[in-house]
């Protein structure tokens, strides 16, 4: 590879996101690599091979490119930061087989249930659909600038991400004892954040079309999901203003808060889970439940379903 033009673009990231750090130093520590074997490298003897330009556009936080080919975007190898979109979305595929695992655990236990306060639509209300399951990733990676200016239908969820979203799909729907309180702005929120794409003409109409259709079928899955023994959902009269979960099984106890979608704090300290417990009860205090009678229906989620149809209005 041009080396050369590597080592004039190291330089130049370095300059920009680290003050004055020795280059070749630098790079001995992020590739594990002797001295000689470094300056061989940047003389141009011995070339980088392509996991050493991974770890160092890692390293860095940059694209693949930007240690290559410097600014020069009409000779990059992609026009996508393909190489940190990965990284988040390998980030997620872990998330999720470790939601997995806890729901596996739970499930097991004689005696176990959780509670949980939401501020967003639980994933495990969205995965059984493809288009919205697609669109929480798109949304995340878009919002984050690891694919900026990719149209929806550009994007594509990696297989085996698609059979991890069904494994936490089925360990979800294992645990009996489920208690939800949703925030009542949560489907129009989402909503609203589905037109702007819209707006932003990423996209397009019929995908908007088939994104509607699954939000208004999701929105009467849960209706079905509230009407099944050991799961109670509530609709918050006040504003929710995260997402806390709350786990507890036998011997086990785990409180949960998230953080900016991906990421969360998380405690099995005993008096943190217990607060974290009442404060969930707290907010159920303040709740509407939802209930087998029909009219309970069409007072709260069939008028959630009015106001989200609106925003499709195109």
């Amino acid at each position: 590879m041009a080396d050369k033009q590597i080592y004039k673009n190291l330089n130049i990231i370095l300059e920009n996101s680290l003050n004055k750090i020795d280059l070749i130093q630098y790079l001995m520590n992020v590739l594990s690599l002797e001295r000689e074997a470094v300056v061989r490298r940047l003389k141009g003897i011995v070339s980088f091979d392509i996991d050493e330009l991974y770890l160092l556009s890692r390293g860095l936080g940059v694209s693949l490119d930007s240690v290559i080919w410097g600014n020069d975007k009409e000779r990059a190898i992609f026009s996508l930061n393909l190489l940190d979109t990965k990284i988040v979305v390998d980030k997620y595929s872990k998330s999720l087989l470790y939601y997995t695992s806890l729901n596996n655990k739970v499930s097991a236990a004689k005696e176990s249930y959780i509670i949980a306060s939401y501020n967003s639509i639980p994933i495990s209300f969205i995965t059984p659909y493809e288009f919205l399951s697609k669109f929480r990733l798109y949304k995340w990676l878009y919002q984050s600038n690891f694919i900026e200016g990719v149209a929806f239908s550009k994007f594509k969820v990696p297989k085996e991400l698609g059979k991890i979203i069904k494994e936490y799909k089925i360990s979800s729907e294992n645990i009996k004892n489920k208690s939800y309180v949703l925030d009542k702005e949560v489907f129009i929120s989402f909503a609203k954040t589905i037109y702007f794409f819209y707006e932003m003409e990423l996209i397009s109409k019929e995908e908007i079309n088939k994104i509607k259709d699954e939000l208004l079928l999701m929105i009467d899955s849960v209706w079905d999901l509230s009407t099944k023994d050991g799961i109670n959902i509530y609709l918050s009269n006040i504003s929710i203003n995260s997402t806390y979960l709350y786990y507890e099984s036998d011997d086990f106890k785990l409180a949960h808060i998230k953080m900016f979608d991906l990421s969360s704090i998380e405690t099995q300290n005993p008096k943190l889970c217990l607060l974290q417990k009442k404060s969930i009860q707290s907010i159920i205090n303040h709740s509407t439940k939802l209930s087998g009678d029909k009219k309970n229906k069409v007072n709260h989620l069939d008028i959630q379903k009015e106001e989200v149809a609106k925003i499709f209005i195109l």
